[in-house]
């Protein structure tokens, strides 16, 4: 059976070709399931239509709860002052710290008069060097432009069919999110399977760490016991 890899979309617009193409593409290695978040839906306005920032972050919270993403594809540029895929990006980061992203844009420019100024021309390598240094906080796999967003995610795709445990765990601690933990480890005890799955996601977190070499340790055990 093919492996299966997640895509989360942020973008103003829906990206259900791009998606399709993706996924017709990489069929017979992969099978490619997606989710997106519409910025502009009406779903996350207020009551004289104005976007409001929060309530897509609380639907990009909602979606990031649900799965465990193999890659976060983020568009850059929505037509709003109050947003942009950069804002969008340092939300993600605070709550997933190892997750691929990807930001796209028409214009690639414009992400960098975002960190580096307007006038790009005339800035100092001060700034420019402090801007190159704040788009690197945001810890971004890969800028691409959006017309060849395609392929370029079909190749990360393709780097991607090696296996992971630990993403295997995460997914289906997510399945059964609200179940409440309660052996094995006891510093996690209390905990829902998702709690337990966003310190799985966590960079070098000990104790989710030794959480997983105990559940590792009941496998074998189980094991051996079943085939004695």
């Amino acid at each position: 059976m093919n492996p299966t890899k997640r895509i989360l979309v942020i973008d103003d617009e829906s990206q259900r070709n791009l998606l399709g193409k993706i996924r017709d593409e990489v069929k017979n290695q992969m099978q490619v399931e997606w989710s997106q978040v519409e910025v502009l839906d009406a779903a996350y306005t207020d009551d004289k239509a104005r976007l409001v920032p929060d309530k897509v972050y609380v639907a990009i919270g909602k979606a990031l709860s649900e799965h465990q993403y193999n890659l976060i594809m983020v568009d850059y540029n929505y037509g709003q002052p109050n947003i942009d895929g950069l804002d969008v990006i340092k939300f993600v980061r605070e709550k997933r710290q190892k997750v691929d992203i990807y930001l796209y844009s028409a214009v690639q420019k414009d992400v960098i008069k975002k960190v580096v100024g307007d006038n790009i021309q005339d800035a100092s390598t001060e700034e420019i060097v402090s801007g190159i240094n704040d788009l690197m906080n945001y810890r971004i796999g890969k800028m691409v432009s959006r017309p060849s967003a395609e392929a370029e995610v079909i190749k990360f795709l393709r780097s991607e069919l090696s296996f992971s445990p630990t993403a295997f765990i995460s997914d289906m601690l997510r399945e059964h999110s609200t179940q409440v933990f309660s052996s094995c480890c006891p510093k996690l005890a209390g905990k829902t399977y998702g709690e337990i799955a966003n310190l799985i996601d966590e960079d070098n977190n000990g104790v989710a760490n030794e959480w997983l070499t105990a559940i590792l340790e009941q496998l074998v055990v189980y094991l051996s016991m079943v085939n004695e």
